[in-house]
């Protein structure tokens, strides 16, 4: 195989250099397994000019039942098949969505929930409900900017996140405070480095305002 390798032309031996740069870079930063990406489309060129056209087929068509069935999971060793990524994220949006209506519905008023990742679908939900077309209160997109919306019937913003100074800002304004979820704890935690539990802000859903049912890969 390497003998023909060799024999081939010089879009085989960038292909080859280019997938061997990335999966070398992964290998000095290993950060996030999708940083590999970048590598399959010069993997399979590769694949293509090097091998049968058979074996290149049969590897495509078990590359795309990937994203259906995945075989031998890390997570679950005990399992010999679950769902791909495709169905698994299908499964996670919706459950998005689910929870992002129950934030809308919570019988509260006069408070703040920070949101966190529902904030796009909840002000999408709460606009729809309210016939409202434009995204009133929606501001910027950056981790670092203050992003909230105002649910004017009860009162209720959704905020994203919020640095220590809003929460305080926030309090003696006379909101109740909450956050949905571990996942806006944990962000939180993460950009402005202040823990939410010691400022009374409590999680929605522990206290049952809403109900919770996220995917574990977000709070385990």
């Amino acid at each position: 195989m390497i003998n023909n390798l060799l024999k081939k032309d010089v879009l085989t031996i960038f292909l080859l250099l280019s997938t061997v740069l990335i999966l070398t870079l992964f290998i000095k930063a290993p950060y996030e397994i999708a940083y590999i990406i970048p590598a399959i489309p010069f993997a399979l060129l590769l694949l293509n000019n090097i091998s049968k056209k058979k074996f290149f087929v049969v590897f495509c068509v078990l590359l795309l039942l990937n994203s259906v069935v995945s075989l031998f999971s890390l997570d679950n060793p005990c399992n010999i098949s679950e769902n791909g990524r495709v169905i698994e994220d299908g499964k996670y949006k919706n459950t998005l969505l689910v929870q992002s209506q129950k934030i809308v519905d919570a019988n509260i008023r006069d408070s703040v929930i920070i949101t966190s990742e529902y904030l796009p679908s909840v002000c999408y939900l709460y606009e729809t409900s309210a016939k409202n077309r434009s995204l009133i209160g929606m501001v910027g997109f950056n981790y670092f900017e203050i992003k909230e919306h105002l649910n004017s019937q009860k009162n209720v913003k959704y905020v994203y996140l919020a640095p220590l100074d809003k929460i305080r800002e926030l309090h003696n304004e006379g909101y109740k405070l909450y956050y949905a979820g571990n996942w806006a704890f944990r962000m939180t935690k993460c950009i402005y480095r202040y823990n939410l539990s010691n400022y009374n802000c409590y999680n929605a859903f522990l206290l049952k305002i809403i109900s919770y049912s996220l995917l574990n890969q977000k709070d385990n």
